[in-house]
């Protein structure tokens, strides 16, 4: 009974060190936080892909000639138009929204919001012209002379075309002093000085949620709660296991040592081994994952972000392993080595006798 308790003891122990360590990571908003960072330089590498497609769909449309946008330029006045670590910011106001979100269950309160005030600064300077400017030098000609271009002040949208004749400078000019004065004149931001309030949860009723969609939240946000709050739970099978070792088996210091020892030695081993495996073969499937799942038809970069979040989140649940598997493989050494010293001093103590 003592071995399969400690047989026991072995894979529960594994399975927990897995388990409650992948749960710790999820649950952890700040390291979700990190390892989201690095987001200006998605948006700086996938905007100009994003504005392109727009672009050319809207010119293939109207039977126009494809537009082709310098990416590399339209990438230098992105970045030049985005605030330093703006999009990082953004991102760790979602991330605690859906957290604070999961930790109360409150739907109402569960609204993001956005700071534009830097974002609006930026574009209704130099920035945002250059950006303007580059949509309107790619734009083509328009096939037919004499075509008058007119801009809606309540609503200045980028035409598809543009005439040979006409002064693209001052048409730029036009449409970006129209598009400040618009922003200007938007009594939400006025009034909340940039910041727009967005509902983290939108559904298909023209009210909101519906009561499935509710049920459906809540249900998902009680069974985080539940998981991320007695995952620990899982240590009590192996804590258990060993218990019941020391109460069927252990009669010595000796056997202590050799019972407890030996199944911690082996479990950490085993765990290292997986651990050391693990990263290869998860990537490997997260790669296959990404380029023929839901994910292939992003943009080029923002497959490779998913993969590296991906990357930095399966590092931070094994560093952890690694770290508690080690402690485990001190421990069992430990305990063997005490077990083993144990047995020379007895036999030291009582010599055998010889007749």
């Amino acid at each position: 009974m003592a071995g399969v308790a400690a047989l026991f003891f072995v894979v529960s122990a594994a399975i927990a060190l897995f388990a409650v360590n992948l749960v710790q990571v999820i649950a952890d908003r700040e390291a979700i936080k990190e390892m989201i960072s690095g987001l200006d330089e998605l948006i700086v590498d996938v905007a100009p892909v994003l504005i392109a497609e727009a672009v050319s769909e809207e010119a293939q449309r109207q039977g126009l000639p494809p537009i082709d946008l310098d990416q590399e330029l339209m990438s230098a006045a992105v970045e030049e138009l985005l605030p330093p670590d703006w999009i990082d910011e953004q991102a760790a106001a979602l991330v605690d929204t859906v957290y604070d979100f999961l930790e109360t269950g409150t739907i109402e309160e569960a609204t993001v919001a956005i700071e534009l005030g830097p974002l609006i600064t930026r574009f209704q300077g130099e920035s945002g012209r250059e950006v303007i400017m580059l949509v309107a030098d790619s734009l083509p000609d328009c096939p037919e002379s004499g075509v008058e271009v007119t801009l809606d002040p309540q609503n200045p949208e980028i035409p598809d075309c543009l005439p040979a004749e006409l002064d693209r400078e001052q048409i730029v000019t036009d449409m970006h002093r129209m598009m400040v004065q618009m922003i200007a004149q938007n009594p939400e931001l006025v009034a909340e000085a940039g910041q727009v309030t967005v509902p983290l949860f939108t559904g298909g009723a023209e009210q909101g949620l519906t009561a499935t969609e509710r049920a459906e939240l809540l249900q998902m946000q009680q069974n985080f709660q539940r998981v991320s709050r007695w995952a620990w739970t899982l240590w009590l099978l192996p804590a258990g296991s060993l218990l019941l070792v020391l109460v069927l088996a252990v009669r010595s210091l000796q056997g202590w040592g050799h019972w407890w020892g030996w199944p911690l030695l082996v479990t950490a081993v085993i765990v290292l081994v997986i651990a050391i495996v693990t990263p290869a073969t998860l990537s490997l499937f997260l790669r296959n994952m990404i380029v023929s799942g839901n994910f292939q038809e992003l943009a080029g970069p923002l497959r490779e972000y998913t993969q590296t979040f991906l990357d930095r989140l399966t590092q931070l649940w094994l560093n952890r392993i690694y770290l508690q598997a080690g402690i485990m493989l001190l421990f069992g050494i430990g305990f063997v080595i005490m077990g083993v010293l144990a047995g020379m001093l007895r036999r030291v103590e009582s010599p055998p006798r010889y007749y």
